[in-house]
């Protein structure tokens, strides 16, 4: 099972696709309101994915209040040759355990990088409150071989998010 920092798709982690498609429709119509014509025209030209948090309800509403406060404007999962990275500029939303749309995101910087070679400035940025590069180390490398059976090791790749907030909502956080 995912934890902390985990990212899922809706798509692989939700039974109600429409439903959930139905309330990115409604976020979506929301933050269009607080544009001006251009922003809207470009908005509509952006791609965008929508994902939660994995692992625990408490966990994933740590995580989501955390983007919402400003601290966390960057995250790192596990890195598969077959995942669909974002592009910088690319928009993302994300999710609440319960389907509902929390905050949208606008990735900044995207990278691959080798677990050893992600560095402490990236680890303060994920706002989870990691004093040394080993701490984030620690946890990551717990999380991830639970997360991935085993599979992780320091020469695994991991994807590195940078974002900000664009438009935060009140969810069930």
């Amino acid at each position: 099972m995912p934890k902390i920092g985990a990212k899922q798709n809706p798509g692989n982690l939700f039974g109600n696709m429409k439903s959930t498609t139905k309330k990115i429709t409604e976020f979506l119509n929301d933050y269009s309101r607080t544009l001006d014509d251009a922003q809207k025209s470009k908005l509509e030209k952006l791609q965008y994915d929508a994902w939660s948090f994995g692992g625990k309800k408490e966990i994933s509403e740590k995580l989501i209040n955390l983007v919402l406060s400003g601290k966390k404007t960057a995250t790192a999962g596990l890195f598969f040759e077959s995942e669909k990275i974002p592009a910088a500029g690319s928009l993302g939303i994300i999710l609440d355990q319960d389907e509902n749309p929390c905050c949208l995101i606008e990735y900044t910087e995207v990278s691959t990088k080798l677990f050893t070679d992600v560095d402490f400035e990236f680890a303060k940025d994920e706002g989870e409150g990691f004093m040394s590069l080993e701490d984030w180390q620690k946890e990551h490398r717990k999380v991830f071989k639970e997360w991935h059976n085993n599979i992780f090791s320091d020469e695994s790749f991991v994807l590195c998010e940078r974002f900000r907030l664009l438009f935060p909502k009140n969810c069930s956080t």
